[in-house]
């Protein structure tokens, strides 16, 4: 059994496409919207934009992580040899559980 492969049209509707067809490139950039407010429970407040929870997460010494290996990101440096851990905070912590 052959394989088939198909593109959707703008104006509804599938076409098929041979198996080795490259789509053209994007003549417009990708813009990525901005968030909606949300309560993030690492910084105890609400995030109204990219912005405020850059602007929060700096007033809070933090860094973003996410999914970057440490050799990217080069974790030990000596950046954080200082790092001390602190306990959450209780009441944040009771507010997420019950779903504030």
């Amino acid at each position: 059994m052959t394989r088939r492969r198909f593109i959707q049209k703008k104006e509804g509707g599938f076409i098929e496409v041979p198996q080795d067809y490259v789509p053209p490139a994007r003549k417009t950039p990708y813009i990525i919207g901005d968030y909606q407010p949300y309560r993030c429970a690492g910084l105890g407040q609400v995030v109204k934009s990219r912005k405020h929870r850059r602007q929060l997460m700096k007033e809070k010494g933090l860094i973003e992580v996410g999914n970057d290996s440490a050799a990217i990101m080069n974790i030990n440096d000596g950046r954080y040899d200082d790092f001390k851990y602190e306990e959450p905070d209780k009441a944040l912590l009771d507010q997420v559980r019950e779903g504030l």
